[in-house]
């Protein structure tokens, strides 16, 4: 699958709204591990270091949290999805 992107918005942030859509609809699930960023990378055809910063945005919003040594997990915090849902609303509309 070929992502474009819009190049009026960093394409992080375009990664990042894209993660969290596959979390609205439960294609990861709370506490789903997130592929590893080199795999995520190859997936986005991006510099892993583009993953990595969307993995530490969502971790610094509360999204998603790491576990060392294991990987990056979507939260199982209900009460962050529900945040997320509803701050997203209406990006996705």
């Amino acid at each position: 699958m070929d992502h474009i992107f819009d190049e009026n918005q960093p394409i992080y942030l375009q990664i990042k709204h894209r993660i969290c859509a596959m979390i609205l609809r439960d294609e990861y699930k709370p506490g789903d591990k997130l592929p590893g960023v080199v795999d995520a990378a190859m997936r986005y055809k991006v510099n892993h270091n583009t993953i990595q910063r969307v993995y530490q945005e969502l971790i610094r919003d509360g999204i998603a949290v790491a576990r060392r040594g294991e990987g990056t997990f979507v939260t199982e915090d209900s009460g962050v999805l529900k945040s997320m849902q509803d701050e997203l609303q209406d990006y996705f509309l």
